[in-house]
């Protein structure tokens, strides 16, 4: 009986020395809180987790005219996946521009009466009117060029005001048209990551938008190398 106690005991103590020389390497892992043999959680282990995919939407409505990716596709941030075709961006880009030839127009037509105004008030004011008022038959052209030279600084101002006016409406027809050009750039699907193309869900010609096909591929992003 006594034998057999000791042999238990001896065992025991073998145990014991063993599971503390593989406590040692194991607490000491730096992937473990200092307290793990306490019963603390682990911190995350350093195994690669795999990426969740970023969903790619459509930027607007309306019908797609190129896919330039299929699964299994690398690309890189910015890289074209798909172009959408808008009618009505188009034809606001139409219209805007449309707008600004009109007002540019316009501009050098309040211009041009600016100029002629002023050659007008300087003739009068060189003496060439006091020429031309002492000629026979002279009435309806004296008043007139007299009430020219009496209005002067009123016509000057309106005609100065019109010119400032049909500059700011070709200022308001050039940023229209920024706008429109700006909107327009978003029928390009960019890619918003780096990574692999695994799921490519439309094709040429079909109507895509928010109220139709909310997701248009999926990628995994890649580390950067």
């Amino acid at each position: 009986m006594l034998l057999k106690t000791g042999v238990l005991i001896g065992a025991a103590v073998v145990a014991a020395g063993l599971a503390a020389w593989e406590y040692a390497p194991f607490a000491a892992h730096p992937r473990f809180a200092p307290d793990t043999r306490r019963g603390a959680t682990p911190q995350q282990d350093d195994a690669p987790q795999p990426f969740t995919p970023v969903l790619v939407t459509s930027p607007l409505a309306g019908s797609v005219s190129a896919v330039y990716v299929t699964v299994d596709t690398y690309v890189k941030t910015g890289n074209a996946l798909a172009l959408i075709d808008s009618p009505l961006l188009r034809s606001r880009l139409d219209a805007a521009k449309a707008d600004l030839e009109m007002e540019r127009s316009a501009e050098v037509n309040a211009e041009t009466a600016a100029e002629n105004l002023q050659t007008q008030l300087s003739g009068a004011l060189s003496g060439k009117l006091d020429a031309e008022l002492q000629a026979p038959g002279a009435g309806a052209t004296q008043l007139y060029k007299k009430e020219i030279l009496d209005d002067a600084p009123q016509l000057q101002e309106a005609a100065s005001g019109k010119v400032q006016q049909a500059k700011a409406e070709v200022q308001r027809c050039e940023q229209a048209v920024v706008d429109a050009e700006a909107a327009l750039e978003q029928r390009w699907v960019l890619a918003p990551v780096d990574g692999k193309v695994t799921a490519v869900k439309i094709q040429a010609g079909q109507a895509v938008g928010p109220a139709r096909t909310a997701v248009l591929f999926e990628i995994v992003p890649v580390e950067a190398k």
